[in-house]
């Protein structure tokens, strides 16, 4: 009955030596499986940061393309308003040109003028001390006024 029970207990511890071997397998194989999820998980990780980081860079783009475009409009803005001032300096420019000799003579002519009527109106020493300093203030605008004449045609 030994031998029996033995043969039996050989083959019975057989048995569960193969049936742990396929089991250790199975578990080696879902071991395997469990590893390569875990390198895809790490892989998916690193895609969504990538994601958050291309999402944050995607945001400061349209900022910025957003403070180029006003930029932008403010410079085209800009450029119309300067050449509008640009041509209307031109005009100024062109109309003085014209009459440039007119105004010459129209300042020029005007402090002799005022001179001589002050000179002659005046008889008292207090209106002819008023006199000579309205003539002063007469003579300081006429020579501003050429000098400005003068800084206009440069």
């Amino acid at each position: 009955m030994k031998r029996k029970t033995s043969r039996e207990f050989s083959k019975m511890l057989e048995k569960e030596i193969k049936s742990l071997t396929v089991e250790i397998k199975t578990k080696e194989n879902k071991l395997h499986n469990l590893q390569h999820m875990v390198e895809d998980i790490r892989k998916f990780k690193s895609y969504k940061n990538t994601v958050a980081k291309y999402d944050a860079i995607s945001e400061k783009y349209e900022k910025e393309k957003e403070r180029l475009v006003k930029l932008h409009q403010l410079y085209k803005h800009m450029e119309v308003e300067h050449n509008t001032l640009k041509n209307e300096v031109q005009e100024w420019r062109n109309w003085f040109n014209a009459h440039s000799d007119l105004l010459e003579k129209l300042f020029s002519s005007a402090p002799q003028k005022t001179i001589e009527k002050s000179a002659s109106a005046s008889t008292t020493k207090s209106s002819k001390r008023t006199k000579k300093k309205k003539v002063k203030r007469q003579r300081k605008k006429a020579v501003r006024a050429k000098r400005k004449l003068s800084t206009v045609r440069a």
